[in-house]
């Protein structure tokens, strides 16, 4: 803190020479061009194939451009008649979308370009974010930062198939689609996370063995052409590094700390803590001591709501 006395001698308020460090310890993230040649493999060991029908998917990523379909992560056969993803998908207008742009999209069993059960929720490229996708074995859920954006409950025939017994893919399904942009780290859990949880990780890389925690790509191997599941199950990914004739890089993250999105309920909430901090300050100001409750009870019916609404008089 700096600080000190003015001329008269009286203390100068002080001012904080340090801003909030953020100890993310995410280094590298892959630079995905767009180029269907380009994709993680992942070759599962048994606590992935041995996931069941509950489980969380969760990504950081910063979306360039969106052409087609552009997986994040994908457990699926050629023809999405089982398994799960994470993918981005641009709404164009023309089609009748009454959202048009990029969202990402989240699905579990049988599922085609056109729809299916899912979940979505429209996103801003150009900008880091973090998506998570929730199974429960009923309900589909979607966030976006942590908040909760969107919930679907699945309706299931005797013959649809929850998981693929194919290869698990990262930005990209050989020859067919591609992502373009970073991905930063991917993780898969065997749990339903809810959104107090998703929140509480998000900036975060479990550095150490996680219950409940199946697979962890963070690319921070720094080189080669492997990638490292560091949950310790030994879910190893490979990738090619010029396939296609375009690098697929590692790069320096530049990931920030992803705040969460709040509810209108959180602003609201947010916005009247403030209002009356303000009239607490401008009292205190004026009278030269600090309010009491009683002087609270005493001020006009919008700040005597609003400290009773969030439990300033409890």
């Amino acid at each position: 803190l700096m600080g000190g006395k003015d001329a008269h001698g009286t203390a100068a308020p002080t001012v904080p020479l340090s801003s909030e460090c953020f100890p993310f310890e995410q280094k590298a993230a892959l630079d995905f061009v767009g180029s269907k040649e380009q994709f993680v493999v992942v070759k599962p060991a048994q606590p992935l194939l041995k996931l069941t029908n509950v489980f969380t998917i969760e990504s950081a990523i910063f979306v360039r451009t969106v052409t087609s379909y552009a997986p994040i992560v994908a457990k699926v056969d050629n023809g999405f008649k089982n398994g799960y993803a994470l993918l981005v998908i641009d709404h164009p207008a023309f089609k009748g979308d009454p959202i048009e742009g990029p969202h990402v999209h989240f699905f579990v069993g049988p599922w085609t370009v056109t729809g299916g059960q899912e979940v979505k929720v429209r996103i801003e490229t150009e900008q880091w974010i973090h998506v998570t996708g929730v199974f429960n074995g009923k309900e589909l859920r979607i966030y976006l930062n942590g908040t909760l954006k969107d919930q679907f409950d699945l309706v299931w025939g005797e013959e649809d198939e929850f998981h693929s017994k194919h290869d698990l893919h990262i930005g990209g399904i050989p020859a067919k689609y591609a992502f373009d942009g970073y991905i930063d780290e991917a993780r898969i859990w065997n749990v339903a996370k809810n959104e107090e949880e998703i929140r509480a990780s998000m900036n975060k890389v479990m550095s150490e063995p996680t219950e409940g925690l199946v697979a962890q790509w963070t690319f921070n191997e720094g080189s080669g052409d492997s990638i490292i599941d560091t949950s310790g199950n030994g879910n190893t990914g490979a990738f090619e590094r010029y396939a296609g004739g375009v690098e697929l890089r590692r790069v320096q993250s530049s990931r920030p700390k992803i705040e969460y999105l709040k509810t209108n309920r959180e602003k609201l909430i947010d916005a009247n803590f403030l209002k009356l901090q303000k009239w607490k300050q401008e009292f205190e100001e004026n009278n030269g001591r600090p309010c009491t409750k009683a002087d609270i009870m005493l001020a006009d019916q919008e700040v005597l709501a609003i400290a009773r609404r969030i439990g300033e008089l409890n």
